[in-house]
């Protein structure tokens, strides 16, 4: 169901006198948020960022590595593979499906996918997929080689992505899901705000 709308009571209430028919089931999800529009401009959003996140910001802004637009959807599978299995998630081919697919409308036009190549190095060593809304950004996916990850160079990857959205007249940067605490508490650094919404299916009660 969309963010926003949380009175979902016509939903729980169906077959309400029937609780042997079918029936919504309906399960309370989280994704984090940053409201743009609170900040004057780039200063103060980064300052909304945890400690951690601004001292790595500030160490690859005194050398920024290279960014790349054209990158093979291979490599942006396995990124997301290797940041999957360090936070202990399941890789499998259905995953690189949807992937694969967000990815497609993501080139198609609808947002964009940065790739960040250190000085020095021969192959993206980090990644942010964004797709556009009318007023919000996603990030599908960030990540980074386990290597590049220590260096800290995911946080220069949203906070690139951050600033893309700011710089469209975005009002939202969404992170699209926080609902493990590793990953919620990472995004949560970046000065992102816990948003409820509901995932809903029809069937047997």
């Amino acid at each position: 169901l969309p963010l926003g709308l949380t009175d979902i009571r016509a939903l729980e209430w169906w077959n309400f006198d029937h609780p042997d028919g079918p029936g919504f089931q309906i399960t309370p999800r989280y994704t984090a948020r940053i409201d743009l529009s609170q900040f004057c401009d780039e200063a103060e959003l980064r300052r909304s960022f945890g400690a951690n996140r601004r001292r790595a910001i500030d160490r690859w802004a005194a050398s920024p590595p290279l960014v790349v637009l054209d990158i093979p959807d291979e490599r942006l599978f396995d990124l997301h593979d290797q940041a999957l299995e360090r936070t202990g998630g399941q890789t499998n081919s259905i995953r690189q499906i949807m992937l694969g697919r967000m990815i497609s409308l993501v080139r198609a036009g609808a947002g964009t996918v940065m790739g960040f190549r250190p000085e020095g190095q021969d192959d993206v060593a980090a990644a942010i997929v964004l797709l556009d809304g009318p007023n919000e950004s996603n990030a599908i996916f960030y990540g980074a080689t386990s290597a590049w990850r220590a260096e800290e160079l995911t946080a220069w990857a949203v906070w690139q992505g951050v600033l893309r959205a700011r710089a469209l007249g975005k009002r939202w940067f969404d992170f699209n899901g926080a609902n493990s605490p590793g990953r919620a508490a990472d995004k949560h650094f970046y000065g992102a705000r816990a948003e409820l919404y509901f995932n809903c299916s029809f069937g047997t009660k």
